[in-house]
């Protein structure tokens, strides 16, 4: 239970730095702060030194990178089985053909996140988006 309720409080001030940049604009403001930090999750459990030590940092991290894909799970699967929630998450990650992702990254992703993965041609931006779009 202790490790739920760090990354809820870690989602929290997360939160409220995200906000306290954004409320700045004069317009009108809507987002999803999990949306963003599960997003950013995503990318933290493949990142190794400098990378990951930053998100550490904007993520308020306080429990250890192989449990972070778990954690944010069992929230999910905690607000989904309450009633008077709805939850939908649909981030996905994008990377170029010519990368290779390690098996583990792929099954946490697959597994934990219920995200998809993209392998694309990077080098024809265009034409991903319009294959995306059709």
């Amino acid at each position: 239970m202790i490790e739920k309720r760090s990354i809820t409080h870690s989602i929290n001030k997360f939160t409220i730095d995200l906000y306290s940049q954004l409320k700045e604009s004069e317009e009108n403001l809507f987002f999803s702060p999990f949306s963003i930090y599960s997003a950013l999750t995503m990318i933290y459990i493949g990142a190794k030194n400098e990378t990951k030590d930053e998100l550490d940092k904007l993520l308020h991290l306080t429990i250890s990178q192989r449990r972070i894909p778990l954690e944010i799970n069992k929230l999910v699967n905690t607000l989904r089985n309450n009633k008077n929630v709805e939850v939908r998450i649909a981030n996905s990650i994008w990377v170029d053909q010519f990368y290779e992702l390690l098996e583990s990254f792929i099954h946490n992703i697959n597994s934990n996140y219920n995200g998809e993965l993209y392998h694309e041609n990077f080098e024809n931006v265009g034409e991903v988006c319009h294959k995306l779009l059709n």
